[in-house]
């Protein structure tokens, strides 16, 4: 898809550069024959982006076990309830109330209410 001539920002159609989700990537090198892979999905709000904006196969993974039930009927892309490590282990999960807050990360005092464990 060129998307040099649409109503893309003057910058963005220099650059080449797009910014979706807080996402910034080289927009013209994706195309219907793209795979993108979306670590920490969210609500999939990018890989639906992207996938209606190029047409390219995405997949996502997510640890937020809540997150990553409500991503499966998502048609826009493959998605996954995993966690990404240097290590394979199953991790404790540590749940916010704002999901953009939920971490691995094992915090002390803990503001955390909530724990799952990811495979």
């Amino acid at each position: 898809m060129n998307l040099a001539s649409s109503s893309l920002p003057l910058k963005s159609r220099i650059s080449g550069l797009m910014t979706i989700r807080d996402h910034t990537f080289l927009y013209e090198f994706l195309d219907a024959s793209s795979i993108v892979i979306d670590l920490g999905a969210h609500k999939g709000e990018f890989s639906k982006r992207i996938h209606n904006l190029f047409g390219c196969r995405c997949f996502g993974v997510e640890a937020n076990p809540e997150l990553a039930k409500a991503l499966l009927e998502n048609p826009a892309a493959a998605f996954y309830h995993f966690a990404i490590s240097s290590q394979s282990e199953t991790i404790v999960f540590h749940l916010a109330d704002n999901p953009l807050a939920s971490t691995t990360y094992d915090l002390e005092p803990s503001p955390f209410n909530r724990v799952s464990t990811v495979d």
